[in-house]
């Protein structure tokens, strides 16, 4: 092996290492954009579900709370405050369920296997 040889030898390593490095970010990348997407979805659908609640919410307040109180207050003999209180309450209730049911869905950490990705990475790279 000549001495010019020699030379290139730790520039071709590095060149080497380079394009390693470059390969690697590209992965990672790929993986963030693939777990960004499913965890956009799932967030998107968290996101239907509290306005399907808003709406739930706002026809139950509109269409149901009067005949409630009525109900309530004809057949059972409420008072017409007391009949408001029991028909809010049953409302709200719902509504929470609801909330609940959104919350869970948005309670899951975002981009996972892309973090532990890049975390076996950088520590892969850190040992000698």
């Amino acid at each position: 092996m000549s001495e010019t040889d020699r030379d290139d030898e730790p520039r071709d390593v590095g060149l080497g290492l380079g394009r390693a490095l470059l390969t690697l970010l590209g992965v990672h990348l790929e993986h963030a954009r693939e777990e960004a997407s499913s965890d956009g979805r799932r967030v998107l659908r968290a996101l239907l579900l509290l306005v399907v609640a808003l709406v739930l919410l706002v026809f139950a307040l509109v269409s149901l709370q009067a005949l409630a109180v009525v109900s309530l207050h004809d057949a059972l003999g409420f008072t017409w405050a007391g009949a408001l209180a029991v028909s809010v309450g049953v409302d709200f209730a719902g509504m929470t369920l609801l909330l609940v049911a959104a919350r869970a869905r948005l309670s899951e950490p975002v981009l996972v296997r892309t973090r532990a990705l890049v975390r076996r990475t950088v520590d892969a790279l850190r040992e000698p």
